[in-house]
């Protein structure tokens, strides 16, 4: 997707890089995410290692808040460098279904999902997005996905809106965190 936008919207991408972004760290043993807390960002993580628990059934997560390295591989998943964290935040309304603990020192980029909105409302791809959103909201439901999910292909949302060759993906994170440095 940020391939696509910085392909199509150079100015509102640096709006976005500009406004929008934040530089973030973690230290080890700090919660990122909590279990039923709104989402308003998404992190892009630049380095570090974090492991993600996801709620059980009952409403619980997999561990408890000062063991988390107690909970089986099956029960947390691995979180680390070039891995974005809870894409959904800005598409759709979305609480934290997990906690998101650093392992080790970690530096993210936090990407404010309303003034990204904000910012990308003013553009040529509000109706691309707003249909990317749409589809975006029925796949999660359906599929009952966790905030570490950020695996639609995006590429048929914007084909007619897409530049010949570009194709959107969300690997950009990197062109979007340099641009926020400067």
């Amino acid at each position: 997707f940020f391939k696509y936008f910085y392909s199509v919207e150079q100015r509102s991408f640096k709006n976005v890089c500009h406004f929008a972004t934040a530089e973030t760290q973690a230290s080890i043993g700090q919660d990122v995410l909590v279990p039923g807390q709104r989402a308003d960002a998404v992190y892009f993580v630049i380095s570090g290692r974090m492991w993600y628990y996801p709620r059980e059934a009952g409403g619980r997560t997999s561990v408890g808040p000062m063991t988390p390295m107690s909970a089986t591989p099956k029960q947390k998943q691995s979180v680390g460098t070039d891995d974005v964290v809870c894409e959904m935040a800005l598409w759709v309304r979305w609480v934290h279904k997990g906690r998101l603990n650093a392992e080790t020192e970690c530096a993210l980029l936090k990407l404010n999902a309303h003034v990204f909105r904000e910012i990308v409302s003013q553009t040529e791809m509000w109706s691309a997005c707003s249909r990317y959103a749409r589809h975006y909201c029925e796949h999660a439901i359906s599929h009952d996905v966790s905030d570490i999910w950020s695996d639609l292909d995006a590429a048929h949302f914007f084909r007619d809106d897409r530049p010949s060759g570009v194709k959107p993906t969300l690997s950009a994170f990197r062109t979007l965190s340099t641009l926020s440095l400067r």
